[in-house]
């Protein structure tokens, strides 16, 4: 599929850009030839719309295959961050863990994880309370921002 060609060219030109003058540095190291001062998504964005139903198709997966397959709710918990915050909204640990498809304890460990790594962080009282509130951190919303980049004008959706 030509789309999945320009997305490994992609990965390519990123992964042989190793000079740091060359811009900020994704998470395994490589240069990614951008300066953080450029601007986010040069055509092509993705709305909080389409990321939700993403989520919904990655949902319906655990209907037809069974949820136990898709035990890792990490991407669902990034793009749940990311959608709040395009849509300018507070997302709560509450309705992070209505959503998943694990148990509650699955998610808030994974929602650790992802803060101790420095993608998200969490405000408010601890991170079990219903009074707990998910962002990403600057590293997780440049991430989120940068695959988007590379990926969305690939994706068919």
């Amino acid at each position: 599929m030509i789309g999945n060609w320009i997305l490994k060219r992609r990965l390519q030109d990123v992964g042989t850009k190793s000079d740091p003058s060359q811009g900020s540095r994704h998470y395994i190291g490589h240069s990614t030839g951008r300066s953080d001062n450029d601007p986010p998504f040069s055509h092509s964005s993705p709305t909080s719309e389409r990321l939700r139903q993403l989520l919904d198709a990655r949902h319906a997966r655990a209907f037809f295959f069974g949820s136990h397959h898709f035990a890792n709710p990490t991407w669902d918990i990034l793009l749940l961050a990311y959608v709040a915050l395009l849509e300018g909204k507070q997302l709560t640990v509450s309705n992070v863990c209505r959503d998943s498809i694990v148990p509650d304890t699955s998610t808030l460990r994974w929602i650790s994880a992802l803060e101790q790594e420095g993608w998200l962080f969490h405000r408010g009282e601890p991170l079990g309370s219903p009074r707990c509130w998910l962002e990403l951190s600057a590293t997780g919303k440049l991430g989120m921002q940068r695959y988007f980049e590379m990926v969305w004008p690939t994706l068919s959706l």
